[in-house]
């Protein structure tokens, strides 16, 4: 027997619809716009009654506590234990009337979250400490670290929205977030309109532009990548790795992505720059291999590659590290390309920079080098180097450890110019195959640093 409207919206507000009471109700309400009016009057009745109800009352003279929870979004069935909880939540439900269909599942029940830290947050009702529980999360600048269960730590840089299907569970609509599920998380899951990233225990990141397309990196670990194209045959990713996934299902590698620094996490700006484009000739078969970006990021102690974690850049013994370099923007290149024939690196920028060449001094300088760029009278290290082949011909420092030394090249790029790089090997006649891979940096507005640094 199908029951007339105003006993669904009694039992509705009650809480003893049942999901198939509740989706004839939804179903009538979304075709019949006089319907939606009379339920709105509906709900300005709950209001009355609300302003009367023992709850309100002790909500006014702080007697309820209300734990600290961003409110979620409403879920399609609502159980109330009590009328005074049905007639408290009528006010809200009025006024997301219009919205309150979810186009997504958020989950059964809000998941408790940990407020680790945050900066340039607006408008959010939680402060770092804050225990608090999530259906949605969306933030329109800065960045939250939360700490979820079983230890996952999630960080959401805005503009960014999503949200909880379970513990285990988060999709992602816009924005990027950054996933290091620890040891008790394997098994999380961010989904997207065009993919579900699965970890195996890892460090990711996820980002979704304007176009729907995700973006997947792996920092450290591996990830399964399931697109909605390939749902049995999964992509699997290892460290260094990347792909896109367009809204069609289709993945192809990714060329690079901006790296969060650890020293400065919170810098949601340096996950959006856009200066830099870098790219090479390799294709989704050959490699999946991303240039990590950072963003203001080169300094003592940073990784120089992305598949190299114990390598770092570092001055010269007894020296600062350059203050020209401190600051530059740094693209952490493939250590593996060291011992690539016919390599083609490609840059451009958006805005004029200065882009710099940080070159094993070990070995005869390459021809696409020194016609381009000019040798600088920098020079910096990485390290530090196990025993390995590419460090046979140095001795270690006084400490036992294995450093290579590297000379500085620069060159001036302006807007609409590609600079073009090529491979690090030479003939095996001009010197050891075993060579470092070189870096590279670039720093934008070159004469607003050099008129900064005069000033100081």
């Amino acid at each position: 027997m199908t029951l007339e409207p105003s006993k669904l919206f009694a039992k509705y507000v009650d809480g003893t619809i049942s999901p198939e009471e509740f989706s004839v109700l939804d179903e009538r309400l979304s075709k019949d716009p006089n319907l939606r009016e009379e339920f709105l009057e509906y709900m300005r009745v709950c209001v009355v009654i609300e302003d009367n109800a023992p709850i309100f009352e002790a909500q006014k003279e702080g007697l309820l506590e209300l734990p600290p929870l961003n409110k979620p979004k409403p879920s399609k069935l609502i159980q109330f234990a009590k009328w005074s909880v049905a007639t408290a939540a009528c006010a809200t439900i009025a006024l997301t009337l219009w919205t309150f269909y979810p186009k997504k599942t958020p989950a059964e029940s809000a998941i408790t979250a940990q407020v680790i830290d945050l900066k340039d947050v607006e408008d959010q009702p939680f402060e770092v400490g804050d225990k608090i529980g999530l259906n949605e999360l969306q933030i329109a600048s800065g960045w939250v670290r939360l700490e979820l269960p079983k230890g996952v730590v999630f960080d959401m840089y805005g503009p960014a929205k999503g949200e909880f299907v379970s513990d285990q569970r988060f999709r992602l609509d816009s924005g990027r977030l950054n996933v290091d599920v620890g040891p008790l998380g394997k098994g999380f899951t961010v989904v997207t309109d065009s993919a579900e990233i699965v970890d195996l225990g890892t460090e990711f990141g996820v980002e979704i532009g304007d176009d729907s397309e995700a973006k997947v990196a792996v920092f450290s670990g591996e990830v399964e990548v399931h697109s909605n194209k390939e749902v049995k045959n999964p992509r699997l990713l290892t460290q260094g790795e990347g792909v896109q996934v367009a809204s069609n299902g289709k993945s192809s590698r990714l060329m690079s992505i901006n790296i969060a620094d650890q020293d400065k996490i919170s810098d949601s700006s340096a996950i959006f720059a856009d200066n830099i484009n870098i790219r090479d000739d390799f294709t989704t078969d050959e490699s999946l291999r991303y240039y990590g970006i950072l963003s203001g990021g080169l300094r003592e102690g940073v990784h120089s590659y992305t598949t190299h974690p114990t390598v770092r850049w570092k001055s010269d013994a007894d020296q600062e590290f350059p203050t020209e370099l401190q600051g530059a923007d740094l693209i952490q290149t493939f250590y593996k390309d060291r011992l690539e024939r016919d390599l083609n690196i490609s840059l451009d920028v958006k805005n004029p920079s200065k882009v710099y060449v940080i070159f094993d001094e070990r070995y005869p300088t390459p021809e696409w080098l020194s016609e381009n760029f000019t040798e600088t009278d920098m020079v910096v290290r990485s390290g530090p180097w196990r025993p390995v082949m590419i460090v046979q011909d140095i001795l270690p420092d006084n400490q036992g450890y294995f450093y290579v030394r590297y000379k500085v090249w620069s060159k001036d790029l302006s807007p609409g110019e590609t600079l073009n790089m090529g491979e690090s090997r030479v003939p095996e006649s001009e010197g050891r195959l075993f060579r470092a891979m070189y870096g590279i940096a670039v720093r934008e507005n070159v004469q607003q640093f050099a008129q900064a640094n005069t000033e100081n």
